[in-house]
């Protein structure tokens, strides 16, 4: 970030996800719950540039307490994004509600909700996704994020080694005209979870990663799917669209293009 500092934070919901994925990584057995979000009470005239996440585990943007921190926020000073990644149709009223605190973070250059929907497959959503929105919903929403003035993003994560590269292709022409960033990256999962004995093991090569983003940094099995990965990149950047394997690397993009590039442009 240009003259800035960034610091992700992780959070998880008071709630469980109402949805069943089958690679979820909440439904690890050692993955251990993070502190529920809170609006970190900082110094508010420093560079640091706050990143909150709410974790996957729950859905944080239906909830009482998003109103609550995204309230926070808003009242407040400090530079910060909170990027939310979602597979959930979200109502009209919330819609509205992130439009409106954007305009007022964003004139103020103090920030952003940043909207992402989630894809691991087009054609395998029932069955992958289960009680999620189907595919067009999903392509419909990112178009209502476009068309609301909401910064988005597409997320192909996890990428799944039994999907083939032409079906993500597939994802892509049906969003480059909707969507300027994607995000991509590879899928974590447990050995003794029933979706790594039905889809991966015997049939997949993998390794064991370390969580990073979480503080106590369990090691879990991981398939990165390299090959399919820089593929995918490539296709994205035939549109002349813009792809990251880290939500960080995007953010502080998207942070030069909506913040930083309206200060560069306001009257001396």
């Amino acid at each position: 970030m240009i003259n800035h500092t960034s610091k992700r934070v992780f959070f998880s919901g008071k709630t469980k996800c109402p949805f069943n994925c089958l690679y979820c990584f909440a439904d690890i057995e050692d993955f251990k719950k993070m502190d529920v979000i809170k609006f970190l009470d900082t110094d508010q005239s420093s560079n640091t540039v706050y990143i909150y996440y709410p974790a996957c585990d729950s859905e944080f943007i239906w909830t009482n307490e998003f109103d609550t921190f995204i309230n926070k926020i808003s009242a407040s000073s400090q530079k910060a994004i909170v990027s939310i990644a979602t597979k959930a149709k979200l109502k009209p009223s919330i819609l509205r509600r992130v439009k409106e605190i954007n305009q007022d973070l964003i004139s103020r250059q103090t920030g952003f909700i940043k909207i992402s929907t989630s894809f691991s497959t087009k054609r395998r959503i029932d069955e992958l996704e289960k009680g999620t929105l189907n595919y067009i919903q999903r392509v419909e929403q990112l178009t209502e994020l476009n068309e609301l003035g909401i910064p988005s993003s597409l997320i192909l994560k996890p990428i799944l080694p039994f999907v083939d590269l032409e079906e993500y292709k597939e994802i892509i022409d049906d969003t480059h005209n909707i969507i300027e960033y994607y995000s991509l990256g590879g899928l974590y999962f447990s050995l003794k979870s029933d979706f790594f004995k039905s889809y991966i093991e015997n049939k997949y090569a993998y390794i064991f990663k370390k969580a990073e983003w979480l503080s106590y940094k369990p090691e879990w099995g991981f398939i990165e799917s390299k090959e399919k990965a820089d593929s995918i990149r490539k296709y994205i950047a035939s549109f002349h669209k813009q792809a990251f394997l880290s939500d960080q690397e995007m953010l502080e993009k998207m942070w030069r293009s909506i913040i930083s590039s309206k200060n560069e442009t306001q009257p001396k």
